[in-house]
């Protein structure tokens, strides 16, 4: 079963940072569509924004023009691959040594989603009145501890089994500008609602954040 899928995106840059580190893509695969966040962490010097916006092209690449019998295998080499790609340029230039970035990917198939993540950036499903989170924060003591491209070797979460959908999901991946600046129960007003709109409600996420901001001294 295939369904319509709507979509929309928005990126605050915040206060924390001078310049905007995210990325986000989407794009179609066969009988499918895939989508991606990204929160870039400078190294040595920066390079923040370098790491995210490779992240997102690498996967990308991966999946562009092929097709797979297996898609979590083929999400879970997409995420390798990535942090590959990432590592290898961090290693070409002293400046950018220990960049990395964060990643929330999901992949909706005919009737099931995929999904994998790495560090802080979450991904939520708002269904039947409730939204919950389905990745888990790679955190410890404040501190991000995983990242796409920081290591040769990355240990990142995939879901170990799809997600079967029937037509009445709403799905939200954020980096945790959102999520530390929202609660779960903000989210869920929001992502609530009969006339829900993805491009709209996201320019409402954005605005909210830019509210919370407005607070601060």
């Amino acid at each position: 079963m295939k369904f319509n899928i709507n979509f929309g995106s928005m990126s605050n840059v915040g206060k924390v940072k001078e310049h905007n580190t995210d990325a986000i893509t989407e794009f179609p695969i066969e009988n499918g569509h895939v989508f991606a966040v990204c929160d870039g962490h400078d190294g040595v010097e920066y390079g923040g924004a370098l790491a995210s916006k490779l992240t997102t092209e690498e996967i990308k690449r991966y999946f562009f023009d092929r097709s797979y019998s297996n898609l979590s295998n083929a999400l879970t080499n997409a995420v390798s691959y990535a942090n590959y790609c990432v590592n290898n340029q961090a290693n070409k230039d002293t400046k950018y040594n220990g960049i990395g970035s964060t990643l929330a990917i999901l992949i909706i198939q005919n009737d099931e989603a995929y999904y994998a993540s790495a560090g802080n950036s979450r991904i939520y499903i708002y269904k039947n009145g409730q939204i919950a989170q389905i990745t888990r924060d790679h955190v410890e003591n404040g501190q991000v501890t995983v990242l796409v491209g920081k290591d040769k070797n990355i240990k990142f979460s995939v879901c170990k089994n799809p997600i079967q959908l029937d037509g009445n999901e709403r799905f939200l991946l954020c980096t945790d500008g959102l999520s530390s600046t929202l609660s779960d129960r903000e989210i869920e007003e929001i992502a609530s609602g009969d006339d829900f709109d993805s491009k709209v409600n996201a320019e409402i996420l954005s605005e909210a954040i830019s509210d919370f901001l407005r607070t601060l001294p």
